[in-house]
């Protein structure tokens, strides 16, 4: 399992994130991590098996504000 980390401070709501994985990502003006539990003020983390979208949304990112965990 990895973890998938958003910090939605960095996030400037783009939402390539959410149109490169939908099932990993939704929006709301900014970035929502789907599962994810709030660990500190607007950072989110979810446990994935599978983190290949996941992977494709931190790469579109234009200002890493997801990153991924092993």
């Amino acid at each position: 399992m990895s973890k998938v980390i958003l910090d939605r401070n960095k996030c400037i709501g783009c939402g390539l994130c959410s149109n490169v994985s939908s099932d990993d990502f939704g929006f709301d003006g900014k970035a929502t991590l789907i599962g994810g539990n709030e660990t500190s003020l607007d950072i989110f983390e979810a446990e994935r098996g599978d983190i290949s979208g996941s992977e494709r949304a931190a790469s579109v990112c234009p200002v890493r504000a997801i990153r991924i965990e092993d």
